[in-house]
């Protein structure tokens, strides 16, 4: 499928929705090719593997399965890559088929929280960078006194 829409079971009835209009608890199904919408936690899965490289930098794909993930105090302490019952959005499903609640749409998966985090990275200059504005700054300063002394002779010797 590789759009942004997405198969969604509402009234009982296959739907193809806009990956917009996802909310969460909606139930989407997942095929061979597609491109996760939500951060869905899977309820049915066969033969499932997704592609997460654009999330956590793996080469391989992951299977997933139903079962759920042993964890001690903080379920969100969990690397990504250890949750083998999320399929995460912008992740593409490499084989198999399956079923997902969405328990996260838009800013709030975990691509949005990436996507957050390094919007607020601060720009900060190099010492390279400020030397090189520094002497920017002397060689313009320098060339409009030379092209005004320059325009003064002439203007003088005319």
């Amino acid at each position: 499928m590789l759009s942004s829409d997405a198969l969604a079971i509402r009234d009982g009835k296959d739907v193809k929705v806009p990956a917009e209009e996802i909310v969460p608890g909606d139930v989407i199904k997942l095929s061979l090719g597609d491109r996760v919408p939500a951060d869905l936690r899977m309820c049915e899965v066969s033969n499932l593997a997704a592609l997460e490289a654009a999330l956590t930098g793996e080469a391989v794909p992951i299977d997933k399965t139903i079962d759920p993930i042993e964890t001690g105090a903080d379920p969100s302490q969990t690397p990504l890559g250890d949750r083998h019952n999320m399929c995460f959005s912008a992740t593409l499903i490499s084989s198999g088929a399956a079923l997902g609640v969405a328990v996260a749409t838009g800013d709030d998966t975990e691509i949005g929280t990436i996507n957050a985090l390094v919007n607020k990275v601060e720009k900060k200059k190099t010492n390279v960078l400020e030397q090189i504005d520094t002497v920017s700054k002397w060689l313009a300063v320098f060339i409009a006194i030379t092209a005004l002394a320059t325009w003064n002779v002439a203007l003088s010797g005319a």
